[in-house]
């Protein structure tokens, strides 16, 4: 049976686990050290509003999570950020601190589709079939009892953005990012909303 209940901080480490099994084959070329920079800043950039941020729990652990916020959301992963700056080889550190850039880029990207009826899927990730819809559902339900009827989001070329259109999404808009482009693809950052 799927439990849902609130994220709460003391989440925070092994939801960093359940993003870095997600995207240890995008870091596979790197150290642990980045790779937990890299989730950490994922998950801490995207934890924005402790009341709609939940987890499904099935068997006592986390299979799924949901975080979303509203126009007024900030998040602070900044402590974060400089701490692993600090432990950080010279090369790495200075991919941390494009990824940051990256971030706050996208984030302003999407926080132009929010106001009053539309609030941002900051981070979604499943690992149990069904656990995930069932997660979103009860997300969706109480966002539509505070007045919500569309919700926004951004992906990039390095995720499965085909998911989006496939799934009743509308693209709304998209920005290439040299700083990941090569000469034979286009790194591509794409916001998208749908109607709740």
């Amino acid at each position: 049976m799927i439990e849902i209940q609130p994220v709460v901080p003391e989440d925070i480490p092994e939801i960093m686990k359940l993003v870095s099994e997600c995207w240890k084959d995008y870091f596979a070329d790197t150290s642990e050290a980045l790779l937990y920079a890299a989730c950490g800043m994922i998950v801490r950039n995207n934890y924005l509003e402790p009341d709609l941020s939940f987890k499904a729990i099935e068997n006592g652990k986390i299979a799924a999570i949901v975080f979303a916020g509203t126009a007024d959301s900030v998040s602070n992963p900044e402590k974060f950020y400089e701490d692993r700056l600090s432990v950080l080889e010279k090369g790495e550190g200075e991919w941390l601190k494009t990824q940051r850039a990256y971030h706050i880029k996208a984030d302003t990207e999407c926080k132009k589709l929010l106001d009053d009826t539309t609030f941002k899927l900051a981070l979604f990730m499943s690992t149990v079939k069904g656990s995930g819809r069932l997660l979103l559902d009860h997300l969706i339900g109480i966002l539509q009892e505070k007045g919500y009827k569309r919700m926004a989001l951004w992906t990039d070329t390095s995720c499965s953005y085909d998911y989006y259109p496939s799934h009743g999404f509308t693209q709304q808009s998209s920005l290439k990012i040299p700083e990941y482009s090569t000469p034979d693809e286009d790194y591509v950052l794409m916001t998208f909303t749908k109607e709740i």
